[in-house]
């Protein structure tokens, strides 16, 4: 309510409200109808981004910039294809909508609770180890590792599986020493909660406590949603989610084998 025309202050000019009484920027309703203005998308080259802080430092360039870029499988393919898809990646960047189709699409919701790691030791800073059947061989110590690009198997456990080198591919791109690459049939979980994929592995000599590492293009291709502190891998399949448990006990002996320098192969046993 406005005070009465005498009461008021003729030293103030209300320019808003074109009336004495009070400063402009004291006008409370002229506040209301700035911060109106701004909430509508308006004024903004005169707000100020709160994400700068006072002190300016988001105004400084970093000293230094890193970014890491892996190899892998995609590797083979031609450099013209990877500017494609590089392109792509930041053409759509923030384009979130194709990712919650990709997951309405889903059947199944994957999750983790916190009772599903009270089995195991802790405190544990452990890599997800586990066990798989590839062309029908059981093979153990296989590191789950969504940093690597790449599905490799090593040249060691590749001859005990005896499939035959005539299946091997031959792979355009070095990488330590390459023998080639092998396409096989994954099995992935057990019973009606399983599914099989094709999975191009390289084959490379190298020592090593694993005998094969699964990488993020299968863990894509998969659906696969790894955890390294449940030691568990889950996965949707038709008949629900399947769940592929990590070892970690074996994780143990080749972190530790790494450590002391003896990276093997073990071929005991099917490994």
């Amino acid at each position: 309510m406005k005070a009465p025309s005498t009461k008021r202050s003729k030293g103030r000019y209300w320019l808003f409200h074109r009336d004495h009484g009070h400063a402009t920027q004291d006008c409370f309703d002229l506040k209301e109808e700035v911060e109106g203005l701004i909430r509508r998308g308006y004024l903004k080259e005169y707000v100020e981004d709160p994400k700068v802080t006072q002190n300016g430092e988001n105004d400084k360039s970093p000293a230094r910039e890193i970014q890491t870029i892996m190899g892998g499988p995609i590797e083979s393919e031609s450099g013209r294809k990877i500017k494609v898809d590089v392109r792509e990646a930041r053409t759509n960047l923030g384009h979130n909508e194709v990712y919650y189709t990709y997951i309405a699409d889903r059947s199944a919701t994957i999750e983790f609770s916190k009772d599903e790691a009270t089995h195991l030791l802790h405190p544990h800073n452990d890599a997800l180890v586990i066990t798989l059947k590839i062309a029908n061989v059981k093979v153990h110590r296989i590191l789950v590792d969504g940093g690597n690009s790449a599905d490799i198997i090593s040249w060691t456990a590749y001859k005990v599986m005896d499939v035959g080198e005539k299946v091997l591919k031959s792979n355009p791109t070095p990488l330590v020493i390459l023998e080639g690459r092998i396409e096989s049939p994954v099995t992935f979980g057990s019973g009606p909660k399983s599914v099989t994929k094709m999975v191009e592995f390289l084959v490379v000599d190298y020592k090593s406590s694993y005998n094969a590492i699964l990488g993020r293009l299968t863990m894509h291709m998969l659906k696969a949603i790894p955890s390294t502190y449940h030691q568990s891998m889950k996965f949707p399949t038709p008949g629900g989610v399947g769940e592929i448990k990590g070892e970690q006990r074996v994780s143990r002996e080749c972190y530790y084998t790494s450590m002391k320098g003896n990276d093997r192969t073990s071929t005991k046993g099917g490994r």
